[in-house]
């Protein structure tokens, strides 16, 4: 992954999210122990990241080659604070990946493109919220006009399952201790909800299926969890990108299982997350079906 020149709606300048300002407990001999120096990775990680313009996380894209490379180090400097085999999804790990959780840094390319949206979109706030009861997540995003003439919404629904371990991601990385998940994109909904400062009462709406390399290949996507605590979480796609997400409540609340069930698509096009920023093509032969 290049960190590259920033462009696009960057960082408020100064803004960062103060990894510092985490409670963490003191030890009580006074000496510093291993969880202090996970303590002070994570605060030393959190306190590179800037807080994005609305918002919105930063990306390789929106910095510049020294302050992502710095964010990069960082995130392998606090991956190696835990045993990976802390990160296998069971038992406590499991519950601490069930919440809210917000996106604040990732290289992806499905991020990074949305820092380049047309007619003076910008992207806002990006929140992953997971319910490991349901095997279950979203991924929701919050898209507003520089000039406030309009404010939408993107989401995500999807459904993950344990990976299999021994198998080998496209960035050649082993699940050898068990902290990778299967990812099946399930629907996309865009919703307007302000038009030129009116509400449209969410009437404007499009529901569409996912079809990326992933959905047209039947290549499975993949997310190991590198480090996981109460707080922050860090991830890697099965490409080598990088995710980093901090704890928070989402304000949008997710959809019941019966809500998930009524989804259908509303138009015969299809959205690749990697490309499009609205469903762009008709479907072809075997697309444009939910699995």
């Amino acid at each position: 992954r290049s960190c590259g020149t920033a462009v696009g709606c960057v960082q408020a300048p100064g803004a960062r999210w103060r990894g510092s300002r985490l409670p963490a407990a003191a030890s009580e001999s006074g000496s510093p122990t291993l969880e202090d120096g996970r303590l002070a990775a994570r605060a030393r990680l959190l306190d590179a990241i800037p807080v994005g313009r609305g918002g919105a996380p930063v990306t390789n894209v929106t910095l510049d080659a020294a302050a992502c490379e710095r964010i990069v180090a960082l995130a392998a400097e606090l991956e190696a604070t835990v045993p990976r085999e802390d990160c296998a999804l069971s038992g406590d790990a499991l519950s601490r990946l069930d919440g809210d959780w917000r996106l604040i840094f990732s290289d992806a390319s499905e991020i990074t493109k949305l820092v380049k949206l047309p007619l003076g979109f910008c992207l806002g706030p990006v929140y992953q919220p997971i319910r490991v009861e349901r095997n279950y997540f979203e991924n929701t995003a919050s898209v507003r006009h520089v000039l406030g003439l309009a404010r939408g919404s993107t989401r995500v629904v999807a459904n993950f399952s344990a990976a299999e371990v021994g198998t080998i991601s496209r960035a050649g990385v082993v699940n050898d201790v068990g902290n990778r998940v299967e990812v099946r994109f399930q629907h996309v909904v865009f919703t307007l909800h302000r038009f030129f400062g009116l509400p449209t009462f969410d009437l404007f709406r499009k529901v569409v299926v996912p079809s990326g390399t992933a959905e047209r290949t039947g290549n499975v996507p993949t997310l190991d969890i590198t480090f996981l605590d109460d707080k922050v979480r860090v991830s890697r796609g099965g490409d080598g990108s990088l995710f980093i997400l901090l704890r928070e409540d989402s304000p949008t609340s997710v959809l019941s299982p019966g809500e998930v069930a009524k989804l259908t698509p509303t138009t015969a096009k299809v959205y690749n997350a990697a490309e499009d920023f609205l469903p762009s093509r008709e479907a072809g032969p075997g697309e444009g079906k939910s699995r």
